[in-house]
Parts: C-alpha cells; sequence; structure tokens
C-alpha cells in the first residue's frame, strides 16, 4: 500500500498540472466578459474563413517552398522557366562533345530506365539533384531525356542558366533522336516504335510545348478540333506531309522547331511511320518524329477524366502551407 505522504506529494504535482490544463483548454474554447464575467462562447470559423490561406492540394513541398516559407506567411512554389530553345544540341553534337570529353551528359530519366540502357560514360541525376550539385556549375553539362516531356528539360535549361551555370545543353529529342542516329548504347534497347509512340497522356503533354509542331493526318478530321495549334496535312502522302513540315519550319526562328508531333491514321504501318521519321531526320535541322495513332474515343475519354480531376483539385481539399 501506498505510504500517506507520498500519496499526498503525487496530488500535490497532479493537480496543478491538471488545472493548468483546464485554464488552457477553457482559454482556447471561450473568452470572459471583462464586465460581467459572463462566459462568451468563441465564434467558430467558416470552413472558407479558415482555410483562405491555405494552398490547394495536389502538390508536394519543394525545398525552395520551405525556404521562401521562411518570411512568409504561406508557401509559394516557384514558377517555371520559360523553355530556353537555343539550348538544344543535336545527337551528332553530343557525340563529338563526348569523344572529346568536354561535356557530362546527364541522363534525367527514372534509375530503372538508366539501368536498362544508356549512353557511354551519361551518369544518371534527377532535376532536383542537378540543381544542388554545385561543383556542376563550372562544367559543360548536357541534359537528356526520353524523347518526351521536353519541355522540362528546357525550361530546366534556362533555370540552370540563370543561376550561373557555365553551358547547359539539352539533347534535342533525348534517347529517342540518339536511336535514330545509330549511336551506341549501353544495355537492352527498347525498339524504336515504344519510345516513339504517344498515348493520349502523352499527347496531351506534347501539345502543351509549344516548340512542337502538330500536324494531324488529313483523314483524322475526328482530332483536328481536339488539339490545339494543330495543323491539319493537306495529304497523307509522306512527301507531302514531309513538304508541308518543310514550309513551316522555314517560319520558325532557328532552333524554335524541337519535334514534329504527327496525329497519324489509325493502325498506320510501322513503314510509313519509318519513312516519315527518315525524311525528317534527313532535313538541314534534323526533327525527331513522336507519333498518336490511337482513336479519337481513346483521347476524349482521356480528357474528360483529366477535367473531371483538375476540378476537383481547383475545389479542394485543401493543404497545410510547407514546414507547417
Amino acid at each position: 500500500m501506498m505510504d500517506c505522504s507520498k500519496f499526498m506529494e503525487a496530488l500535490n504535482v497532479a493537480v496543478p498540472r491538471f488545472a493548468l490544463a483546464a485554464i488552457l483548454w477553457l482559454s482556447l474554447t471561450s473568452l470572459v466578459d471583462a464586465q460581467t464575467g459572463a462566459v462568451i462562447p468563441a465564434k467558430p470559423l467558416s470552413a472558407p474563413e479558415a482555410l483562405k490561406d491555405i494552398q490547394p492540394a495536389g502538390q508536394s513541398c519543394r525545398r525552395d517552398d520551405v525556404v521562401s516559407n521562411a518570411n512568409k506567411s504561406s508557401a509559394v512554389n516557384p514558377k517555371e522557366s520559360a523553355p530556353d530553345m537555343t539550348c538544344s544540341i543535336t545527337a551528332t553534337e553530343l557525340n563529338l562533345w563526348l569523344l572529346a570529353k568536354e561535356i557530362v551528359a546527364i541522363d534525367t530519366r527514372s534509375a530503372n530506365e538508366y539501368a536498362q540502357y544508356r549512353i557511354d560514360g551519361a551518369v544518371n541525376l534527377s532535376a532536383q539533384d542537378i540543381r544542388y550539385k554545385l561543383q556542376l556549375i563550372h562544367k559543360n553539362i548536357a541534359l537528356i531525356g526520353t524523347g518526351k516531356h521536353e519541355r522540362e528539360l528546357f525550361a530546366l535549361c534556362a533555370s540552370l542558366k540563370a543561376k550561373g551555370h557555365k553551358s547547359v545543353k539539352v539533347l534535342q529529342g533525348g534517347m529517342l533522336a540518339w536511336q535514330l542516329s545509330g549511336l551506341q548504347m549501353l544495355g537492352r534497347v527498347p525498339p524504336i516504335d515504344s519510345l516513339q509512340t504517344l498515348d493520349p497522356s502523352q499527347l496531351l503533354a506534347e501539345t502543351q510545348f509549344t516548340a512542337n509542331l502538330i500536324v494531324v493526318s488529313s483523314s483524322r478530321s475526328d482530332m483536328v478540333n481536339q488539339i490545339k495549334r494543330a495543323v491539319t496535312a493537306t495529304s497523307d502522302d509522306i512527301e507531302a506531309v514531309v513538304t508541308q513540315i518543310q514550309q513551316l519550319d522555314k517560319q520558325k526562328p532557328p532552333e524554335a522547331m524541337n519535334a514534329v508531333v504527327w496525329i497519324a491514321p489509325v493502325n498506320t504501318k510501322p513503314d510509313t511511320i519509318a519513312q516519315l521519321q527518315a525524311r525528317l531526320l534527313a532535313m538541314p535541322r534534323p526533327l525527331p518524329l513522336l507519333v498518336y495513332g490511337e482513336r479519337s474515343g481513346d483521347f476524349q475519354k482521356f480528357m474528360t477524366q483529366q477535367q473531371a480531376m483538375w476540378s476537383a483539385q481547383a475545389k479542394g481539399p485543401k493543404q497545410p502551407a510547407c514546414g507547417v
């Protein structure tokens, strides 16, 4: 049995702590009128008012967000730099730099893709890793992707230049262009058509990059109204398509066109795609080819789902500011 003196000692310690907790709880949940002494319940915050300064959900905190948040009441996501198309370098040009050992090739693909196949001598780093490896700032570097989502790499190039990097290049067409050029790679190289073919989500991403020329087959009227900035081919004859692309290319400033995205007829034969690609590579400025050959219904279904997701993200739920 507990000694009586020890019991009273424990009670004396516990009571003040309990009383303090109760006082704090009451101060948070109510106010006391100074004149009457009556307890006035605190006015609850409505949901919109309570959440008005909190960022929408759907994005994770970045290191820059946390740093910026030190002197601000809410997180601020840094705006993406505009793509810098002067960063573009062809596969042949990059190969010459690598042979002279005058450039660091940085493969920005996933670790799994890099392990499967890669350019000899290339190192595997994510975009985030590149930003904080200060030893790269005084070196010539070349960013390499899959050949899709190139806009992100050209924007990263602009950002790195703005932060003082000596020289930054982007391999135009990525690993697809390297393979099309017949240059050596290590590992198990996938078929070209797997790198060249676009699904609905990839097609949407490519249409957002203004440096890509979007050409819709003359037989794909079902896709014309669904793709912004699309040019309708005057004919599905390969030579006619190439001539039209060459005319459009001349209207662009140097290094302004990154790739051709062809909305091809459904079930187009691989030989036809290979023929068009060969003609584009023979142009004074070689252009990689990306191909979408699925039905318009597939793209419409994806866009419906995407619009619903964007709408849901815009309405909430909310997430706390970074660093909270």
